[in-house]
């Protein structure tokens, strides 16, 4: 999907309804990681409550969150460079989002799709009450009801030592960084284009990129050095893993 930041062509509507489900994605990522305290028990509450694999809906909805946040194959003005776009009787259209999205949003969700499936198969031989909790909440799709009644904010501990662990925090700056460097690439465009040149919104991208990219690094490096510190004296247990937890996933 990185074609669809560099060709992002949106316009403020469709850059700040991208930016908010990209957020609320990546919240949604760093609730059910503090949530999950791998490899010891079956995690039914907070995002799990709604949902039993909420990291990999998380993760589609970012795709698609990502997809709005460049335009959603609209193209707002006439941005460098100008003979890519299409012209139709439905407005300009960009080719290069709607090719990149169409190919892989629609692949990606089947390839998550896949890994709860087989994760699933995993957890039911380990933890016996899988089963029940498989028959009363959804596998893929939260459940209404639970996000109306914001049953994933209940019933549970929430633990930042658990979210670092999870080496969730640096996972989720890095999936953020999306959004700063759509805003950069689609202003440095219509800068080229002479339609804005480098306005204030060009130089907000571009710090946005280095604070958040800064932001990854840290996190990243403080999630190994608090995991190796914990795990000096207390190997972790190898059990079947719960959202790839205990895959690296990241």
């Amino acid at each position: 999907m990185a074609l669809c930041v560099l060709f992002a062509t949106p316009n403020w509507v469709a850059f700040g309804i991208g930016t908010a489900v990209v957020a609320l994605a990546e919240l949604g990522v760093l609730l059910s990681y503090a949530a999950l305290l791998r490899n010891r028990r079956l995690t039914t509450h907070g995002p799990y409550a709604v949902c039993r694999n909420p990291v990999y809906f998380c993760a589609c909805a970012h795709g698609f969150g990502l997809f709005i946040l460049s335009g959603g194959g609209s193209v707002s003005g006439t941005p460098f460079p100008q003979e890519l776009w299409l012209v139709t009787p439905f407005g300009v259209l960009n080719p290069v989002v709607l090719v990149a999205s169409l190919l892989f949003l629609p692949l990606y969700a089947l390839h998550q799709h896949r890994r709860a499936v087989t994760e699933e198969r995993k957890l039911c031989s380990v933890w016996a009450e899988y089963r029940n909790y498989a028959a009363s909440v959804p596998r893929f799709i939260p459940s209404l009801r639970g996000l109306l009644t914001l049953s994933f904010l209940k019933g549970g501990h929430f633990s930042w030592r658990v979210c670092v662990m999870n080496r969730a925090p640096s996972r989720a700056a890095k999936y953020f960084l999306v959004v700063p460097a759509t805003l950069l690439f689609w202003r440095l465009k219509a800068g080229v284009s002479g339609i804005f040149f480098f306005d204030a919104w060009f130089w907000v991208g571009l710090g946005g990129v280095i604070v958040v990219g800064f932001l990854y690094w840290f996190l990243r490096r403080y999630s190994t050095a608090f995991e190796q510190f914990r795990n000096r004296d207390q190997p972790i247990p190898s059990t079947a893993s719960q959202n790839g937890s205990y895959c690296g996933m990241e």
